[in-house]
């Protein structure tokens, strides 16, 4: 899922085979809604409540669960994962911005540390996966694009169309888990709630490029900075 060039004002998205899930949290308010992937995907708000451009959690309790679907569950095969978010307080603890999966089995989620974005942590049944970064965070209050992409044996983390962490060690890794998708907390982390706005996230069953990323941060940002 991604926008067409030039179409800042009005955008109009091209199905992407690879994009399982596009959830553009700016433009859905309601009690439930689907995705905007080919999947439509449920999505049920707990909590959470539209604020453009996207939608506010409030570090407590907050959440989106995204019903579980054959398609969210990348086993040992190459995703992309991540979205737009800002932090507004310090809860001087984890904020997950999204996650799937419980701590014994094919856990991944995209998380902040204390406001400053330290990365993320990926588990899978054989093996484990903690990117991190210590000089670009949410400290600032502003809105950041985090992507995280598992290619073969490799995790990568992208900030704002950047590549700010690497590490080996996922080749065992199998990303199969049925519990639902959480956007602001993952399932297997009580208190790790998001405190602050989200406003788009994605899913890709493939490891983004480089200059991909660039382009969608490119062609994003203008929602949120």
């Amino acid at each position: 899922c991604h926008p067409r060039v030039g179409a800042k004002m009005k955008r109009q998205w091209i199905l992407d085979p690879s994009c399982v899930l596009y959830v553009p949290l700016y433009k859905l308010d309601s009690a439930v809604f689907g995705d905007k992937s080919a999947y439509g995907h449920l999505c049920t708000p707990n909590g959470a409540s539209w604020a453009y451009p996207g939608w506010s959690f409030d570090g407590i309790n907050d959440l989106i669960s995204v019903a579980d679907h054959v398609a969210l569950r990348f086993g040992t095969d190459d995703f992309t994962v991540g979205g737009w978010g800002r932090i507004t307080a310090d809860n001087n603890d984890f904020q997950t911005l999204m996650g799937k999966g419980l701590n014994t089995a094919g856990k991944w989620k995209i998380s902040s540390y204390d406001q400053d974005m330290k990365g993320a942590t990926a588990y899978g049944d054989g093996g484990t996966l903690n990117c991190g970064i210590a000089t670009k965070g949410f400290e600032d209050n502003l809105w950041h694009l985090v992507l995280f992409a598992r290619k073969g044996d490799n995790g990568i983390l992208y900030f704002d169309g950047d590549v700010v962490a690497t590490q080996t060690g996922l080749a065992a890794s199998n990303f199969n888990s049925t519990v639902p998708l959480e956007i602001g907390n993952c399932e297997s982390d009580a208190g790790s709630y998001w405190q602050g706005n989200i406003g788009e996230v994605w899913a890709w069953t493939k490891a983004l490029s480089l200059p991909r990323v660039r382009q969608i941060y490119e062609k994003t940002k203008w929602h949120y900075k």
